[in-house]
């Protein structure tokens, strides 16, 4: 056994052996595409800004407004002790406080309306929804029966007018060839022999389209065309009539009352004109609210709509955006110390007007020591007065951790190895007798940070034709591209997902 172990062929086909293997392994990993999944979930991102500094003493802080404006209120002169928060200055701040208010309340409103739309339509809306649809159907059939009543009283009117009024200065006024009777000029006797048998037979059609039952629409559009063609002719005969004058045939008495006769035929058809006309409008209005409330029911009755409730959410987050926004303009109008300490300076006065180049209040800190930092021009656009700081030193683990803010930025560049940098001092919140001056300390600028957001790697969004987007895995095992809008860019490689995938959505990215 020993002399098998021991020759050189044995070694030889160990050799083989494991760097067949090797290579097979290789090339079935080499074939093996995968797909990396990720199931999107709520969680916490910030992006931060990383850098070293050494720990040194630190005797005063110079602190100015974030915003400009005109100063309204100071709370502190020179020699007063103020503890770490309190205000110290304000500018006015009266419109965004009443615009915080406003933006506060449509927030409360989207909430409501996105928590209606999730629970859906109570069972007493419903039914107050449907009452309101049987009272407009019978509302309208009501203005149905008034429509066809108007355009039946308005023929036999019409008719009326016609074989009692107009027919005396006929002829044979039924006939194809009716005759006036009465002595007109040569210009209207014509065209009105001409015209009383087409009358005749506007008539007789409309009598007959009313006899037949039929849509009231077409009834009261057949009734308003005939009234045209009645009045029309009816305003050629009162112009012949009232250019007669007296004769020896014709008393001034009996012209008197043809004049009186042709008047009441036109009063009499403008008259049901208007009529028919008002009960159309009325009768129209009747169907178009009939219709309304009927698509008003049938919303009522139906769920929510994923795109809805995913419009509202959108809705709610930009109302929730716009009130830590107007948050946000309302903190930067007042100056707060940052730390505990002594006022040294105060210089501002009411109503002058100041901003963040305006470094009038000075306070000396209760702490002894904090740590000065060169930041990048890449970085320092991040970088706020006030923002949060993590503070670990090399003398202890990594998991003990000092909490600091910043408190001063320098507005003019510090060339650090030909690189353009900006000074910054990072003072801590507690005083620790742990720290010692000249320890080294690694800072963690926090720039940005949400609690609760929908976070994914940002290696599942995808630039595509200008808009960003992520494949989302779909039921069939197929995946579907869909557009997002992305938010805050972690400095753990995650990204922020405002719009587009809910929480629970199975993201999917070809490892091949």
């Amino acid at each position: 056994m020993r002399a098998l172990f021991g020759s050189k062929l044995f070694w030889g086909f160990i050799a083989i052996f494991v760097l067949a293997g090797g290579i097979a392994i290789k090339m079935r990993n080499g074939a093996d595409k995968t797909l990396d999944t990720y199931v999107v979930a709520k969680g916490d991102i910030r992006s931060e800004v990383s850098l070293s500094g050494r720990v040194k003493p630190i005797t005063e802080m110079n602190l100015a407004f974030l915003s400009s404006g005109r100063v309204s209120w100071l709370g502190v002169k020179v020699g007063d002790r103020v503890n770490k928060g309190q205000a110290l200055a304000s500018l006015e701040h009266a419109t965004l406080s009443a615009q915080l208010e406003q933006a506060k309340a449509s927030l409360l409103i989207e909430n409501s309306t996105f928590d209606s739309m999730k629970a859906g339509s109570r069972p007493e809306d419903v039914e107050i929804a449907r009452i309101k649809l049987d009272n407009a159907k019978q509302t309208l059939a009501n203005k149905e029966v008034l429509l066809r009543d108007a355009v039946s009283t308005t023929y036999i009117k019409s008719e009326n007018a016609i074989y009692n009024y107009v027919d005396q200065f006929y002829n044979n006024p039924n006939s194809y060839n009716a005759q006036l009777s009465i002595t007109v000029t040569s210009d209207y006797e014509s065209k009105l022999e001409s015209d009383r048998p087409i009358i005749e037979d506007v008539l007789r059609n409309w009598q007959a389209k009313v006899s037949v039952k039929q849509s009231v629409e077409v009834e009261a559009s057949e009734a308003r065309l005939a009234l045209s063609s009645l009045r029309e002719f009816s305003s050629l005969l009162a112009r012949a009539v009232n250019a007669m004058t007296p004769s020896a045939t014709l008393s001034a008495t009996t012209l008197a009352g043809y004049k009186t006769d042709v008047s009441t035929v036109r009063n009499t058809l403008e008259t049901e004109l208007a009529n028919v006309t008002n009960a159309i409008q009325v009768w129209v209005d009747s169907r178009s609210n009939s219709v309304l409330l009927e698509e008003q029911y049938n919303l009522t009755k139906a769920p929510a709509r994923r795109e809805d409730l995913v419009a509202e959410e959108a809705r709610v987050a930009r109302a929730e955006a716009e009130v830590s926004r107007l948050q946000s303009e309302i903190y930067r109008a007042s100056i707060f110390a940052p730390v505990s300490g002594l006022i040294a300076k105060q210089d501002f006065e009411v109503g002058e007007i100041a901003g963040p180049t305006d470094v009038k209040i000075r306070v000396i800190s209760d702490r002894a020591l904090s740590i000065e930092v060169n930041v990048a021009e890449a970085d320092v656009v991040a970088v706020k007065l006030g923002q949060e700081v993590e503070v670990t030193t090399d003398a202890y683990p990594n998991n003990v951790v000092f909490k600091a803010i910043v408190t001063e930025l320098d507005p003019a560049e510090t060339i650090v190895d030909g690189v353009s940098t900006y000074k910054t001092r990072i003072s801590f919140t507690d005083e620790d007798g742990r720290l010692k001056p000249g320890m080294t300390a690694n800072v963690i600028i926090v720039t940005a940070s949400k609690q609760d957001a929908l976070v994914v790697p940002s290696r599942f969004v995808i630039d595509r034709n200008g808009k960003q987007g992520v494949y989302v895995e779909k039921s069939s095992g197929t995946s579907e591209y869909k557009v997002v809008e992305t938010g805050l860019r972690g400095s753990d490689g995650n990204i922020e997902i405002l719009f587009g995938v809910s929480e629970g959505d199975v993201l999917v990215f070809s490892k091949s």
